[in-house]
Parts: C-alpha cells; structure tokens; sequence
C-alpha cells in the first residue's frame, strides 16, 4: 500500500511539475512573440516616417533648384542620398536613410540665407513639414532602438534564450537585419 501510495505521489509531482515547464514555455513564448511584434511595428513606424521624408524631398529639391542656390554640390550630394535610400531594400533603408537628414538640414540652412527664399510661399510650409518629419524620426528611431533592446535583453534571459532557438527567432547570437538597432538619429532644430 506505501508502495502504491508512493507511486501515485510521484506521478502526481510528474504532472505537477511537466504542466508548471508547459506554462512557463508557453509564457516564454508569449512573452518573446509578442516583443517580436513590437519590434516589426516599431521598424514599420519608422519605415512609414522615412518613405514621409522621401516623399517631400522632391519639393525641397525642386524649390532649391527654382531659387538659384549657388551650392550645387548640396542639391546633387542630397539627391544622390535619397535616390540611393529609395532604392535599397527596407531593411537596409534606415542606415540608407541615416546619413539624409544631415543633408537635409544643411540645404535647409543653405536656402534660409539665399535671399529669393523669403518669396517662394511654399518653403515655410516645406520648412515645417519636414522639420516636424525629422521629429518623428528622431522618434521612431528611439522607439525601435528601445524595442530592440527590450527583444534582446528577454532573449538572452533563461527560458526565453532556448525559446528564440526553438522558434528561430533572432536571439542574442544573431541578428536579422530589421532588428538591428540603428545609430541614434542627428536633432534637426527649427529656427
């Protein structure tokens, strides 16, 4: 009758402790699942401020083209950059993109002291639209850096580690290139 007894007990503490590993793996992928998401959203968020700002690069050029700015290497150098970040993959638009908004701000700086500026209507909105744009960059790129962080530093904890190899989610080890964290984003401010 011990003996029985003893059985029981074992196979009980068995079940106990395989359901406590289930809902523990279950958590850990969850948990890892939907930090995934988060960092997808984040790239996405960012990718939607990025294609904005290719968006309203056209004008700018065309309006600095229109007013006769003297520096041509400003107008080619930013219509370079841009052509060469519209035609990357997504995933590598962000380093693509990173080194736009330097440009943009000196040929915005450039066009605020050529004197036919101040008559052309549309660059004061042009101006605000795309200052505003690089805040929302500036933005998202701090949020996707934070969203990355977040998805690593789970992913090098204990359950969750086994958990991104069994599901071939990028761990601690390697990274897939929408979840590299990107350097942090050049302040564009508005005079």
């Amino acid at each position: 009758m011990t003996i029985l007894l003893w059985v029981v007990w074992a196979v009980t503490f068995c079940l106990f402790l395989a359901l406590a590993i289930q809902r523990i793996h279950a958590g850990a992928v969850r948990t890892m699942a939907a930090l995934n998401r988060r960092c997808q959203g984040a790239f996405l968020d960012l990718d939607t401020h990025l294609k904005r700002r290719q968006n309203l690069l056209p004008a700018l050029l065309s309006l600095a083209r229109d007013t006769g700015l003297d520096n041509r290497d400003l107008v080619a150098n930013l219509n370079d950059a841009s052509a060469h970040a519209a035609s990357v993959p997504p995933e590598l638009r962000l380093h693509a993109e990173l080194g736009l908004s330097p440009l943009i701000q000196n040929l915005l700086s450039a066009l605020e002291h050529c004197p036919a500026i101040h008559v052309a209507p549309k660059f004061a909105g042009l101006h605000r639209q795309l200052v505003d744009c690089e805040r929302r960059i500036t933005t998202a790129r701090l949020l996707h850096n934070r969203a990355i962080e977040k998805y690593y530093s789970a992913a090098r904890e204990f359950p969750a580690c086994y958990i991104a190899q069994e599901l071939r989610m990028p761990g601690a080890m390697r990274a897939a290139p929408e979840q590299v964290r990107v350097d942090d984003p050049v302040v564009v401010i508005s005079f």
